[in-house]
């Protein structure tokens, strides 16, 4: 499955819109709304008919944070964030899944520990504008993989898009 992950900067009826997931065709399917303050946020991953698919809380600063994932009534995955790492400064836990690539870039995967792929994540311009391209390769992982999508890119340089063309 094919989404496309565009950053939002604007406040939505009180919230702050982060991102919006497009389907392969265009058409708005999801977004990542939430309140954010230095210490704690959370952030609701929607349909455009206001059901909650996941949610995430953050506890911490911008040098250590850790990020929990709920979805199903459940905690899901960790995403502990640290910039004092050296290495990836992402680890996921609670989960059997790894990161690998090139987070700066905005061109990594993320793949089970036995090898197998479940996202791809790249740089891309869509339709003229900067977005993040997601190949997502199984339906039971997307909420949890559109999260930690959201998680690692609202977090690179200061929450500001750097796309890079892709060939």
């Amino acid at each position: 499955m094919k989404f496309y992950l565009k950053q939002n900067s604007c406040p939505a009826a009180g919230l702050f819109e982060f991102f919006t997931v497009y389907g392969e065709c265009g058409s708005p399917l999801y977004r990542f709304l939430g309140e954010r303050n230095s210490f704690t946020s959370k952030i609701r991953l929607q349909d455009f008919q206001g059901l909650e698919r996941a949610h995430i809380t953050r506890v911490g600063t911008a040098v250590l944070s850790q990020y929990i994932i709920y979805s199903q009534g459940r905690s899901q995955a960790f995403i502990l964030h640290s910039i004092a790492t050296k290495g990836q400064p992402y680890r996921i836990k609670g989960i059997d899944w790894t990161l690998a690539g090139n987070i700066y870039t905005r061109n990594y995967e993320i793949r089970q520990k036995s090898g197998a792929l479940v996202m791809r994540h790249s740089s891309c311009w869509k339709a003229a504008e900067p977005a993040f391209s997601l190949d997502i390769m199984q339906e039971c992982d997307r909420d949890l993989a559109l999260c930690i999508a959201a998680i690692i890119d609202s977090t690179l340089v200061s929450g500001e898009p750097t796309p890079v063309p892709v060939s």
